[in-house]
């Protein structure tokens, strides 16, 4: 039960998160987050886009210490396959730096 609770609290902030950095492109409008199992699902509605993109990551890695914040996100899937092209190529497997400024935010995620 506080897996769910602790889901669900995490899934309203990271959704207003996202929305905030994307608005010039569209927004998320659904948004599903297993921090158990590291998989995440949402829908997105983008400008210039007839349908509304779905998007899964099958899994994340977050490595959080005190010298460097990283995120590998595995398996992204979309409704798009040219989005699954740009993703495999540029995202997928591939590790980010998060800014120290939000690493505290990503810490909830593991």
């Amino acid at each position: 039960m506080f897996s769910n609770l602790k889901n669900r609290a995490i899934i309203t902030g990271l959704k207003v998160a996202i929305n905030s950095k994307i608005s010039k492109y569209g927004q998320v409008t659904t948004l599903d987050l297993d921090t158990k199992s590291k998989f995440i699902s949402m829908d997105l509605e983008l400008l210039g886009e007839s349908e509304v993109v779905s998007l899964t990551v099958d899994s994340y890695k977050i490595d959080i210490n005190s010298t460097r914040s990283e995120i590998t996100l595995y398996g992204i899937h979309t409704n798009k396959k040219w989005l699954d092209m740009l993703a495999s190529d540029f995202i997928v497997g591939k590790t980010f730096t998060i800014p120290p400024k939000y690493a505290k935010h990503f810490k909830i995620l593991t």
